[in-house]
């Protein structure tokens, strides 16, 4: 078989938004979960001015905007967004697309809450950007894992998965090399086309107390963790799916 090995952003790179539709990496209802308990930690005030970070399909966009909110999604994929904009009209509202690099708006001080959900890096000029779009008092909402949850502990070593869909074989490969980078390979074993595409991705790690010393350094306060439901989390393994908030100062 013809083996095929290129590197490979998570976001961004060349036909990655293929990838991910083919790889199955986006659930819906895990989706609207996560709308809805932003949602709830954003309060009743309405609307609010929402921006939705590397959005995607547009699944959180669209649940702001059934909410009521004033919604822009921003993403570097065209294939992402034409189905975004198919989700928005089916369910009867409207949404600012932006096809655009997330960090290269011109948007400063516009929103009231900035969401960036399933995001691939994490970096201190990336928070500062995001904290230029936000308003005096605005909300940064990203998505986190306890550390100390047993699953999250098991993926922040190596690990392996696979899975058959329409007659291919779907592997992939989860690593920490020699210098303590995070290398991701997808596999695809295609029999009938007689081919095997290999495509990595390596990428710094940082720790959950990192991300939050640079989000302090990057300007924002208040910062607090909550559970997956909004409440305070004080702790423990029970919750692995954990927010992180942060505010600009007034």
């Amino acid at each position: 078989m013809q083996r095929i090995r290129r590197e490979m952003f998570r976001y961004g790179q060349e036909d990655f938004d293929l990838d991910y539709l083919r790889w199955g990496f986006h659930d819906l209802q895990t989706q609207r979960n996560e709308a809805a308990a932003v949602l709830a930690m954003l309060g009743p005030a309405k609307p609010l001015k929402i921006l939705d970070v590397a959005c995607g399909l547009g699944t959180h966009a669209v649940e702001f905007a059934r909410a009521g909110h004033t919604v822009s999604g921003v993403d570097l994929s065209a294939t992402f967004l034409e189905r975004a904009r198919q989700k928005a009209t089916d369910a009867g509202v409207n949404v600012r697309w932006i096809h655009s690099d997330a960090l290269a708006l011109d948007a400063d001080a516009q929103f009231d809450a900035v969401v960036w959900i399933e995001r691939s890096f994490f970096s201190l000029d990336a928070i500062r950007r995001l904290r230029r779009y936000l308003r005096p008092g605005g909300l940064l909402v990203l998505d986190e894992r306890n550390p100390e949850h047993p699953r999250a502990m098991a993926r922040g070593g190596d690990w392996r998965t696979w899975q058959e869909k329409d007659g291919r074989f779907l592997l992939e490969r989860h690593e920490v090399d020699e210098q303590a980078r995070r290398v991701d390979c997808w596999i695809e074993i295609d029999p009938s086309a007689g081919t095997i595409t290999e495509k990595t991705s390596t990428s710094p790690q940082t720790t959950l107390q990192e991300r939050i010393d640079l989000i302090r350094q990057a300007g924002l306060g208040a910062i607090e963790l909550r559970t997956l439901s909004g409440e305070p989390f004080t702790g423990g393994v029970n919750d692995y799916w954990l927010w992180l908030l942060a505010r600009r100062p007034q």
